[in-house]
């Protein structure tokens, strides 16, 4: 079992190893998930591996998410805190959760638990999460948690073969 970093109702995270290269890519390069990514080309094991080594670099927090399922732990996606800022601390979030576990409170929570983490342990002043404009049940989750739409970026992301919106999600502690 590895070892559980945050943990909240049945939600467990984990921080991400350079061993877990294989599990993200998979992830990463599910349609569902690569269809609400930020870039929809698809991860080679080398481009997982880069991340999961510049993200430790930066000091970003990068967790996979976990459940218990079926007698055991199952890997069901993923959530990066990438610190933007140090000095106006500032982040974004990223989250990729496979689509069989979609609708069921899990981003909620995990959400919400990334937030808790960032705000009291290490210090952030504001969050802010880009999100496709087609990704309501996204848009949904992060307004229940005390997110707020604070504006748009036209054309910003491409997929389907065409430019798309992307909204501009931002939490701060006074609005938590």
């Amino acid at each position: 079992m590895r070892e559980m970093y945050l943990k909240e109702d049945g939600v467990f995270l984990s921080l991400v190893e350079e061993t877990d290269v294989s599990v993200l890519r998979e992830i990463q390069n599910s349609e569902f998930v690569r269809g609400f990514m930020s870039s929809s080309l698809p991860k080679t094991d080398e481009d997982v591996l880069n991340d999961i080594r510049s993200t430790k670099k930066s000091g970003s927090p990068y967790f996979l998410i976990q459940i218990f399922e079926k007698a055991d732990y199952q890997i069901i996606g993923f959530v990066k805190l990438e610190i933007i800022s140090s000095v106006i601390r500032a982040a974004e979030i990223h989250i990729g959760i496979l689509e069989e576990y979609t609708g069921k409170g899990i981003g909620r929570k995990v959400i919400d638990m990334i937030t808790k983490y960032a705000f009291n342990d290490l210090n952030i002043h504001s969050i802010r999460a880009l999100i496709r404009e087609k990704n309501i049940a996204s848009m949904r989750a992060f307004e229940s948690q005390g997110y707020q739409k604070v504006g748009t970026l036209p054309e910003w992301s491409y997929y389907d073969g065409d430019y798309h919106d992307c909204y501009i999600y931002d939490c701060i502690p006074k609005f938590r």
